[in-house]
């Protein structure tokens, strides 16, 4: 996708989690509008979900506007390829509108993003995080209760203004998106690389902040990590 401050992106979700992820003002909001000058978060649904963004898309003056389609991967407790996924979105395609490259699966669900960007308890495994994996911590962290929906969602727009670079990592196919469509580059995973690397020598903290110029909070973190 080219960079073009100009240029506008439509970002098209399966629903309002995804979308809530997406508008609410944090590190990621801020990425998104360092490359485009605005953006906005289109849900789809149903069957028909691909014929609803081709629709759309097709419509798209490209010069002038980028898009991003993102699907779950819908994990049923079995190992899903990304690949195979996205093949399965593309095959309703016929008229090949989408652009293959703008089609990113999530692993599993828009929820592991959000278990990624929290401050909550270490799971297994954040890449296999499922929707019911995130809604029982949430209710674990609310005495036992579910939210009700308006609470849920605000609960879900203070997790995602958690999310600082270092956490991206958490969860592969987070940071594969945001390294994929340009978000952050590989430099500044370079950086993280080697500020975990001071951090492990033993280096103090404010050491590190002088070299790499993070934050005192994103380097105790990493720190707690250890």
């Amino acid at each position: 996708m080219m960079e073009n401050n100009l240029k506008e992106l439509r970002i098209f979700v399966e629903g309002d989690e995804d979308k809530i992820f997406f508008e609410t003002e944090s590190l990621i909001y801020k990425m998104i509008r360092s490359k485009y000058s605005k953006h906005k978060v289109i849900t789809y649904s149903g069957t028909k979900v691909t014929k609803e963004v081709i629709a759309v898309v097709k419509g798209f003056d490209t010069n002038k506007i980028d898009y991003i389609v993102l699907a779950d991967s819908d994990y049923d407790g079995k190992a899903i390829c990304p690949l195979s996924k996205k093949t399965e979105f593309l095959r309703i395609d016929e008229s090949k509108i989408l652009i293959h490259e703008n089609v990113w699966i999530v692993q599993e669900e828009i929820e592991s993003w959000y278990y990624a960007c929290s401050n909550f308890d270490k799971p297994n495994n954040y890449n296999t995080i499922t929707k019911s994996d995130f809604q029982n911590q949430i209710k674990k962290n609310n005495g036992g209760k579910t939210p009700i929906s308006r609470a849920y969602h605000n609960i879900l727009k203070n997790i995602v203004v958690q999310f600082e670079i270092n956490k991206s990592s958490r969860n592969k196919s987070l940071e594969r998106f945001l390294l994929h469509f340009g978000f952050i580059s590989n430099p500044e995973r370079k950086l993280w690389e080697k500020a975990d690397s001071m951090l492990k020598a033993g280096f103090s903290i404010e050491h590190i902040i002088n070299e790499t110029n993070l934050t005192e909070r994103e380097i105790s973190e990493m720190n707690n990590k250890k």
